[in-house]
């Protein structure tokens, strides 16, 4: 029987899975980026920054002092709040001669959606609230129509669309507008997936082999189940939940908007209804009754010695050994390893899609509407790019053979802080759109020779994710009122799997959903399924 703590824990394990039913994959915003070349960050302002297309940024973008509100979601690393004038933004206002007004309430959905909906009191640029669409508001007027813009002289947004055709795509809605931008993350998506991650000094303590199936997942996992009960230690064999382990079932639950998936003949199919999901649930009902799935972590377990395996992101894990080793666990190591092979040998990890879901779009009340343009093309050119991605030259990155390098201060924080913290504590790795690609994560990966491993034992597993698409405002409406089919399904796949209800009910759970009006949704994915991609 559990101990009270572990039932407490167990509780707040039930609480946060149902949850991440709801929403799927929502750890699109805290990606990073790549090596983009450009002119070094102290030459005067009054120039042309060429690219190596012959498209350029004249500088500065304004010839008067503009200032822009810009409403985002604060800095992932909060002690270093936006507006604290971050050494990265000064210099980007001192080059641009747009000052930025930073807007960054509590409570940011809330707060963003009350002033969204009453057109009111709005800054020049606003990110979304989640879910992120930008279609209902500008449908609406509150948002203004980006693409005559990006036409006429987006030339930084132009390039990368052209890099990556399913971006511009995915950034066009339903009525053929584009309000908004979100960050493209298709280059990092590669080398930055979430995964899975075992204690491989525990694997050498307890005479295991990294896990290969899902039998030898049980094996470890129980093993590391009794190492904590022969230690006296509250040990998540497991931290996450079940979901993650769905590509050993040939399903693609994580990350998926929804649930939704689309078959080989381009068909969309909700995947909660599919025989592959009542495998997987009948799977994960045993590893949670045997408490080797408890659900995730809290970074005080994982830093504590208490987490055997996870599914984490891999730009996060240096940091966490640091913190283990600091700790006094000095052998402390994460490596990661093949995603599990399932019964009938099927095997694969999802790949984030080719953008976030978060947009920023200009407000129609904006009075700098071409500023606040410009400064988001900017942020698309290759110096913002390298702003974003690198931070400030000379002090987290020198330039080598005409590439950014991240420096020791970055790699290696005086401070003790990971490189995310480190940055952010500049100014990069924002809230805001940018874009992002492979070699930041590769030059991170190779200061942990366990990292170095990720090419072999994950990305050749890759498989794309069902995208966030955008609706009419119509098919929004129509969403909203069928959403009671997302919150059923999300309460019976939680007891389904804690064994309140049995797996015998699946086919009276699957009647019940189409009487909700499953094909309608399914009608509703697939027209925006074939509008996005097949025009």
């Amino acid at each position: 029987m559990m101990s009270k703590k572990r039932s407490i824990a167990a509780l707040l394990c039930v609480i946060l899975i149902l949850s991440s039913l709801m929403i799927g994959c929502k750890g699109e915003e805290k990606k990073v980026s790549e090596d983009q070349t450009g002119k070094n960050d102290t030459e005067q302002t009054n120039q042309q920054v060429d690219r190596e297309d012959g498209q350029g940024v004249k500088l500065p973008l304004v010839d008067k002092p503009t200032t822009i509100r810009w409403a985002t979601r604060e800095n992932w690393y909060p002690e270093a709040p936006l507006s604290s004038g971050l050494p990265i933004w000064k210099e980007i206002e001192e080059k641009t001669n747009i000052k930025i007004e930073w807007e960054t309430p509590a409570d940011y959905d809330n707060a963003i959606k009350t002033r969204l909906a009453a057109n009111a009191d709005l800054p020049d640029i606003v990110g979304m609230p989640w879910p992120g669409d930008p279609t209902i508001y500008g449908e609406s007027g509150v948002l203004i129509p980006l693409e005559k813009m990006i036409e006429e002289q987006g030339h930084n947004i132009q390039k990368v669309f052209e890099d990556y055709p399913n971006a511009k795509k995915l950034h066009t809605t339903g009525d053929g507008h584009i309000y908004g931008l979100a960050a493209v993350i298709r280059g990092s998506a590669d080398l930055n997936t979430m995964c899975f991650f075992v204690r491989k000094d525990w694997l050498d303590e307890l005479g295991l082999q990294e896990p290969d199936t899902l039998d030898d997942w049980y094996v470890m996992m129980s093993a590391f189940k009794q190492k904590g009960e022969m230690t006296n230690t509250d040990i998540l064999p497991f931290a996450g939940d079940g979901f993650r382990f769905c590509g050993a079932f040939g399903l693609t639950l994580n990350c998926s908007d929804y649930g939704f998936g689309v078959d080989s003949n381009g068909k969309v199919v909700y995947q909660w209804i599919l025989p592959e999901m009542k495998e997987l649930l009948a799977w994960w009902s045993k590893m949670y009754k045997e408490g080797l799935i408890r659900g995730w972590p809290s970074r005080d377990q994982i830093v504590n010695n208490q987490v055997g395996s996870m599914y984490y992101y891999p730009d996060l894990i240096p940091k966490v050994i640091y913190d283990l080793r600091a700790n006094g666990y000095t052998n402390a190591v994460y490596i990661p390893v093949k995603p599990p092979a399932g019964p009938d040998g099927k095997r694969s990890l999802e790949r984030d899609a080719d953008i976030t879901t978060v947009f920023h779009g200009i407000t129609a009340t904006s009075p700098n509407k071409e500023a606040a343009f410009k400064l988001l093309d900017y942020m698309w050119s290759e110096e913002g790019i390298r702003y974003m991605a690198w931070g400030m030259e000379n002090v987290s990155y020198v330039m080598e053979d005409g590439k950014p390098k991240y420096t020791e201060w970055a790699l290696n924080n005086p401070d003790g802080l990971g490189v995310t913290e480190a940055l952010r504590t500049l100014g990069a790795w924002p809230t805001i759109p940018w874009v992002q690609q492979s070699d930041t994560y590769a030059q991170l990966h190779s200061q942990i020779p366990e990292l170095a491993r990720i090419p072999e034992v994950v990305t050749p597993y890759h498989v794309d994710t069902f995208p966030k698409l955008l609706a009419t405002k119509e098919e929004q409406d129509r969403l909203a009122e069928l959403d009671a089919l997302h919150h059923y399904r999300g309460d019976m796949i939680l007891k389904f799997f804690t064994g309140q209800e049995s797996l015998d009910k699946f086919d009276d759970f699957v009647k019940s959903l189409k009487d909700m009006n499953l094909d309608e949704l399914l009608e509703i994915k697939q027209r925006q399924y074939d509008r996005t991609f097949k025009n």
